[in-house]
C-alpha cells in the first residue's frame, strides 16, 4: 500500500511517500519523493480518450491518486478533473481500425519526422491533438507542447499499412513484411 503523508513534506512540491509491502511475517518499507508541480502555473493536461470516456479515465485516474494517499487530506488533495481535460469522440472507428485519414497522418508523420506511430492508440491520439491544435489555434499558441504515450509501434506490424503504403511514389520502396511475396528478401 503507497501512503502520502503531507507532514512528512520534504519541500513545498516534494512529498515523501511511504510505500509498504507485507509479506507473511516481514513488512518491506521505501521512502521516495513523488514531485508534485504546482499544476495551477500550468495549463492541464489535454488526454486523448481513444477508447472509453471521460468518467471512466476520470473514476481510474482518481482510485490512483487515492490508493497513493494523494486525496486523502483536504487541503492537499489532487483530483484527476482538476487536473485532466480528457478530450472524447477520438475512438474513431473503435479499437484497432483508423480511418484513411488517420492512417494517412500516421504515413505522413513517419516520412516527415521519423517518430513512428501505430494505428491502435498513438496514431490516433496524435492525430486528433494536432486537430484539435488546428481548430483551436488560440489554445495552444506561444505554449510548449509535449506529446507523451507509452504504447508501441507493433500495431504497425499487421499489415493494416500495406495498401497506403504501396499507393505512394516513392524512389523510397517500402516493403510490408507481413507480405512474404512483398519482401525482397523472400524472392531470393
Amino acid at each position: 500500500m503507497w501512503k502520502c503523508n503531507p507532514k512528512h513534506q520534504l519541500a513545498p512540491s516534494v512529498y515523501s511517500v511511504v510505500a509498504e509491502h507485507k509479506k507473511k511475517n516481514a513488512s518491506n518499507v521505501w521512502i521516495c519523493s513523488i514531485p508534485l508541480i504546482p499544476f495551477t502555473l500550468f495549463n492541464r493536461i489535454h488526454a486523448m480518450a481513444v477508447c472509453d470516456d471521460a468518467a471512466f479515465f476520470h473514476n481510474e485516474i482518481n482510485t490512483l491518486l487515492k490508493q497513493i494517499g494523494l486525496q486523502e487530506d483536504s487541503q492537499f488533495a489532487l483530483y484527476s478533473e482538476e487536473l485532466i481535460n480528457i478530450v472524447e469522440g477520438v475512438k474513431g472507428r473503435g479499437y484497432g481500425s483508423a480511418t484513411h485519414e488517420e492512417l494517412e497522418f500516421i504515413l505522413e508523420t513517419a516520412a516527415t519526422t521519423g517518430i513512428f506511430l501505430d494505428p491502435v492508440y498513438t496514431g490516433k491520439a496524435a492525430f486528433h491533438m494536432v486537430k484539435k491544435m488546428q481548430t483551436l489555434p488560440e489554445s495552444f499558441k506561444g505554449k510548449k507542447i509535449l506529446f507523451y504515450h507509452s504504447g508501441s509501434v507493433l500495431g504497425l506490424m499487421d499489415g493494416c499499412m500495406t495498401e497506403l503504403l504501396q499507393s505512394k511514389q516513392s524512389y523510397h520502396q517500402i516493403y510490408d513484411w507481413m507480405s512474404r511475396d512483398a519482401f525482397p528478401l523472400a524472392k531470393q
